[in-house]
Formats: structure tokens, sequence, C-alpha cells
């Protein structure tokens, strides 16, 4: 999976087509700080959304979408 852009302003843009993922269920996402604190989670069914960064603060966090035991993660980074 993908996000876009990065560095982001005030949106990112998710774009999931994974073979890993059943389309037809539920992917979780949750951005994490670099210590691994917790920062956002939602859950979408759409292979391409978008979501305020506004919340983050300037740096760089990880983005894992999660479905049962697959998973994967990616790096963006945020310029405010």
């Amino acid at each position: 999976f993908l996000c876009f852009p990065s560095p982001a302003l005030n949106t990112l843009t998710i774009l999931c087509t994974s073979q890993l993922f059943n389309s037809a269920f539920p992917v979780q996402y949750t951005i994490t700080s670099m210590t691994g604190e917790t920062l956002h989670e939602t859950e979408n069914t759409e292979t391409q959304f978008t979501i305020s960064t506004e919340f983050l603060a300037s740096g760089v966090y990880f983005l894992t979408a999660r479905q049962g035991l697959q998973r994967s993660s990616t790096l963006f980074s945020i310029l405010h």
C-alpha cells in the first residue's frame, strides 16, 4: 500500500491495492510515532481515501495497515 504526498501538509491519501488484504473486509490503519506511540486509528474498506494530518506535528511517522494476521507498514513525513 502507498500513502502520499510525503511530506504531507494537511491531508494524507492512502491507497491500498495490495494483494495482502481482502477488499471485502475493512483494513485497520494505525499512525504511530517513531517511539511507537499510537496517535490515530481508523478502519476503512475503500481502496483509496484521505485523512487529515492537522493533528500531527512536523516529523516522521509510521502508517500500518492490518487485516487479520496480514500487516504492512510504511513511513511518511509531515511538514507544516
